[in-house]
């Protein structure tokens, strides 16, 4: 046995063996290892990090040379401080301040959408359109951009109830609280003229537009009857906004609105916050009714801007003749105020139609089989086919969304001054919208049967409040909207040669490539 020992400790300074049938393993000694098989701490600490000592620290503190190193570095950090901040100051004072933007409410944006309820979607198969049918229908105005909806429901013998053939007061308060929860507002008008209302009778007009505010509606267009005189109208709708906002708009934020009709005449109707306006008469063409769109619509004789406040927000309603769809779209939606389009605009639908949902027989509009589209309705092409994927031909429900989305990007488009612009050909209207601030946005369309060429480009001088002046040649555009010509949306194109065909429609950012584009 101490034989064996012998044996295994001779093991352990040389190798050590395990055997069994599989395998041998071995293991080589460590010659740092002591007999437990640890390796023993190490004694030798001159390589471990001590530190300096108090007294060490005390001498380098008062050491010439280390002490003109921290002063040397304290001030390079106040010469670096000092710098940034002027640096900043600089660039808060050479840096042009924003530009003014004007507080919108919801009625001075995106789109304002006339319903036809009666031709617009039937809900329970008679033929007929209904309160219940047009709830249906929340999507495609969400997908249209559209900020509110005017529907006439009211009852003409009884103001205070929705026109039986239409609906229930019950279906009108769903329409109006899911489209509420879907961001469009419901519009109704108020023809003070009908329904035995006495305009003298304050009590009897307060509680037909609490009724209607109760009901969920947020914006009251008010018609003046035969023989009221302006001031009285003026005074009616003043009052009847008065008790919106003591009423309904100080408990939340919806800023319900009354808006005035047939509002000529801004130095009496300056507290009146919107007003409905027809800026246009049927003919219009040329220059004179290029003037006639500057004096009525931006006041330019009283030199007084669409957005100021002393006068009303003005939402346009007309019906000028044009020979195309899209150049009729393009005219309505890119004019100052909020554009007030009719019912079936976005797929060229005719006057008083019925609405074309899809391409079955009755259209999409009702389910009775015996419904039949006049002639000239099935001749335009249905929701469906213009909002398809590879749609053959001038999109006029893509065209209405990129106009939509272009009013709602551009601050010269939502509420810049309307300014005439000359095209340099026959045939062609065009003008601009200019945003203090903001890029100019040009409007091109060809009316006409033929084509013709001309320039979007023109110079501007500015000059500032010392004195100096500037010149703008914008002689570059980028195109925001296309209708009927070759250029893409997107595309920035030199703007002094443009070629619009019959028909033709571009919106676009003019570009000042003589200025930096973040002063733009």
């Amino acid at each position: 046995m101490k034989g064996d020992d012998k044996d295994v400790e001779g093991a352990s300074e040389q190798e050590t063996t395990f055997q069994d049938d599989s395998e041998t393993v071995k293991f080589l000694p460590d010659k740092d290892m002591d007999a437990s098989g640890d390796k023993p701490k190490s004694t030798n600490n001159t390589g471990d990090f001590q530190g300096l000592s108090r007294e060490e620290l005390e001498e380098f503190a008062t050491d010439p040379k280390w002490v003109k190193i921290r002063w040397v570095l304290f001030i390079i950090f106040i010469v670096g401080w000092v710098a940034m901040l002027v640096i900043a100051i600089i660039i808060v004072v050479i840096t042009p301040k924003c530009p003014p933007s004007p507080e919108l409410k919801w009625y001075s944006e995106g789109v304002a959408y006339n319903v036809d309820i009666e031709r617009f979607k039937d809900s329970n198969g008679d033929g007929k359109g209904d309160i219940a049918g047009l709830s249906q229908k929340l999507d495609h105005f969400k997908d249209l951009s559209v900020k509110s909806i005017w529907v006439d429901v009211l009852n003409d013998t009884n103001l205070t109830m929705p026109a039986s053939l239409l609906g229930s007061m019950e279906e009108f308060m769903d329409l109006a609280s899911s489209f509420k929860k879907g961001g469009v507002r419901v519009v109704i008008p108020i023809d003070l003229a009908s329904g035995g209302i006495d305009t003298s009778d304050m009590d009897a007009l307060n509680g037909l537009v609490r009724t209607w505010a109760d009901a969920g509606a947020e914006g009251f267009v008010l018609s003046p009857p035969a023989g009221l005189s302006s001031v009285q109208f003026v005074n009616i709708s003043l009052s009847l906004q008065e008790l919106l906002d003591e009423e309904y708009n100080k408990r939340d934020d919806r800023d319900r609105v009354i808006i005035t009709a047939s509002v000529v005449n801004v130095t009496y109707a300056k507290n009146v916050r919107a007003a409905l306006y027809n800026p246009t008469p049927d003919p219009c063409t040329g220059e004179a009714c290029q003037m006639e769109i500057m004096e009525n619509v931006m006041n330019v004789s009283m030199e007084v801007p669409v957005s100021d406040e002393a006068t009303p927000w003005k939402i346009l309603s007309f019906e000028r003749t044009f020979a195309f769809p899209n150049v009729k779209l393009v005219y309505k939606m890119t004019l100052p105020g909020t554009p007030n389009v009719q019912g079936g605009d976005e797929i060229g639908l005719v006057k008083d139609g019925y609405m074309k949902w899809d391409d079955s027989k009755t259209g999409g509009f009702t389910d009775d089989e015996t419904f039949s589209y006049p002639a000239n309705h099935m001749a335009v092409d249905s929701v469906l086919a213009h909002s398809s994927v590879g749609y053959e031909g001038e999109s006029l429900y893509s065209l209405f969304q990129d106009l939509a989305k272009a009013r709602a990007d551009e601050p010269s488009l939502k509420w810049g001054a309307f300014v005439a612009h000359d095209f340099q050909a026959e045939g062609v209207e065009s003008y601009r919208r200019e945003a203090e601030g903001f890029a100019p946005v040009v409007v091109a369309f060809n009316n006409g049967a033929d084509g013709a060429a001309g320039s979007l480009s023109f110079i501007k001088t500015t000059t500032n409040k010392k004195g100096k002046e500037t010149v703008h040649n914008y002689s570059r555009a980028e195109i925001l909207v296309a209708s009927g010509v070759d250029v893409e949306v997107g595309e920035e194109i030199d703007s002094d040669a443009v070629y619009l065909p019959p028909g033709g429609a571009v919106v676009a950012r003019l570009i000042n490539p003589d200025a930096k584009k973040w002063l733009i």
